[in-house]
């Protein structure tokens, strides 16, 4: 299968594997200075992935598993697959626009050995964003005695009939939206 796609680079297929540097440019920063962030600096943003949900009505995600997450982050789930979908698209450029500052830094992660976040931190730098990518994400965050918090992901906009169109179409079997 192809691993990446020649037209921008993202990984496109088997999520999980080794990662072995930075994305170009980005530089990666370790689970001791993502503790020590002051954040009014920073803006922590999770990219695990999602396999099974759904968007109700009010833009809130329903999914069948409780997620723990690093304290005070946003969990923006889908935006770090290789070929992002146009309504992924949007979700990630109007959260960020309500979550970051131009003045912060966004530091993206998802798991250990997850090109997630490789890809997304990619997607958020091409935004404007000054980044860093935490490639442990919240295995090694927890790993290291520190917390977890309970978290749900950051709510889909309302945007437009457009948009809940584009949604309900995604040829997803295991995406619902009501």
């Amino acid at each position: 299968p192809v691993l990446f796609a020649p037209d921008t680079g993202f990984r496109v297929a088997k999520y999980r594997a080794p990662v072995p540097e930075s994305p170009p440019g980005i530089a990666a920063i370790e689970v001791e200075d993502v503790a020590t962030q002051n954040p009014q600096d920073t803006v922590l943003i999770d990219v695990r992935p999602v396999q099974i949900f759904e968007i109700n009505d009010d833009g809130s995600w329903s999914i069948p598993e409780p997620s723990k997450t690093i304290p005070g982050s946003v969990w923006l789930p889908g935006i770090g697959v290789g070929e992002i979908t146009a309504w992924a698209e949007d979700y990630m450029t109007y959260s960020l626009r309500q979550k970051a500052k131009a003045d912060q830094t966004v530091i993206v992660f998802c798991r250990v050995d997850c090109w997630h976040s490789w890809n997304a931190v990619q997607r958020v730098a091409a935004l404007g964003y000054t980044t860093r990518w935490f490639d442990g994400g919240v295995e090694v965050w927890e790993d290291t005695g520190r917390a977890l918090e309970a978290t749900t992901p950051w709510p889909v906009p309302q945007l437009s009939t457009i948009f809940c169109t584009v949604m309900r179409s995604v040829s997803q079997p295991t995406r619902r939206v009501k």
